[in-house]
């Protein structure tokens, strides 16, 4: 009985939501002026984000993240076993370490976050979980940082500013649970009054998202600019790739970095991060599909796609 309910419910919402839809492009293509599309696109959307609707989209694509993580260290635990396997005990690996590397914590604790997070049931206290979650793995990463294990790069610094985005994630439910308003425009406190606790979450998530896309500006800017020139005039750089495509190699980049200046000044935030959320996830399709055979290092690729869906999450939140 509960799952007819369940099924009747999501039934009723989609249809709602389709024939809104139609609507929407009825009165989109009556439109005489680009003016006057831009004017019904942008009510429909603040209409979307009301029902806050947007608001769990939002809060499912940062958990991309953390689902993709949990992917990632279960393939960690199935090379382990392989060498094991074809090694034996010239492996060097205990069987303390393959119970650590099992992902235990991820499929009992961060998958089951994930799901109620983005259902928005104790949201509070899932997203505060997911919080410190990533803290621990942030903490890892600054580590080998530092020690030089790492090279700081793109998918480095996107990483970091993932715990910004959990940041955003926690800010979004406390204030749902104060006021059951949407925390869009809050990133860089356009509303005076919210607690201290907010106020931190949204400054640090501020500050990395902005570090984020100068870093990405200003590292690839170079790159990009090599890229254009060897296309122009010795062929491109996927020749030298055997013909596969490296997601590295595109002009978003320089769309990012221009979009981050009116964001970390606070200007008109809530369409720069509109702006922003869009771009990262036309980078993520058009750059990093992992799931094509002309991708280079579909791994990586895989690991760029995800880590821009989040980020993308954090900037509609």
């Amino acid at each position: 009985v509960t799952i007819e309910k369940l099924k009747k419910r999501w039934s009723a919402w989609i249809e709602e939501r389709m024939s809104f839809t139609r609507m929407l492009v009825a009165d989109v293509r009556a439109s005489k002026s680009a003016r006057e599309v831009f004017d019904k696109v942008s009510t429909a959307f603040k209409q979307a984000e009301g029902t806050g609707e947007m608001a769990g989209i939002g809060r499912g694509l940062v958990c991309v993240y953390f689902l993709y993580a949990s992917y990632e260290k279960f393939a960690t635990y199935q090379l382990m076993q392989e060498r094991v396997r074809m090694l034996g005990r010239r492996a060097r690996v205990s069987k303390f370490q393959m119970m650590m590397a099992m992902p235990y914590l991820e499929w009992f604790t961060v998958l089951p976050a994930c799901l109620l997070v983005t259902l928005n049931i104790a949201g509070r206290i899932t997203a505060g979980y997911l919080l410190l979650y990533d803290a621990w793995y942030t903490y890892g990463v600054i580590g080998h940082l530092l020690y030089g294990r790492l090279e700081l790069n793109e998918l480095m610094v996107k990483k970091l500013a993932q715990f910004g985005c959990c940041c955003l994630l926690l800010a979004s439910n406390l204030r749902d649970i104060v006021k059951n308003e949407s925390v869009t425009g809050l990133l860089f406190a356009e509303t005076p009054k919210m607690g201290n606790r907010k106020s931190a979450l949204l400054l640090v998530s501020r500050l990395l998202l902005s570090v984020l896309f100068f870093f990405v500006g200003s590292r690839q800017l170079s790159r990009v600019i090599q890229r254009d020139i060897s296309e122009l005039f010795y062929g491109g750089v996927s020749a030298r790739l055997g013909g596969l495509k490296d997601g590295h190699d595109n002009n978003w980049l320089l769309l990012e970095f221009l979009l981050a200046i009116p964001l970390a000044f606070g200007f008109k935030t809530v369409l720069t991060s509109r702006c922003l959320a869009a771009t990262l996830l036309l980078e993520a399709f058009t750059c990093w599909p992992f799931w094509s055979a002309l991708t280079f290092r579909p791994q990586h690729a895989a690991s760029h796609f995800c880590t821009n869906l989040s980020c993308a999450g954090g900037l509609v939140l």
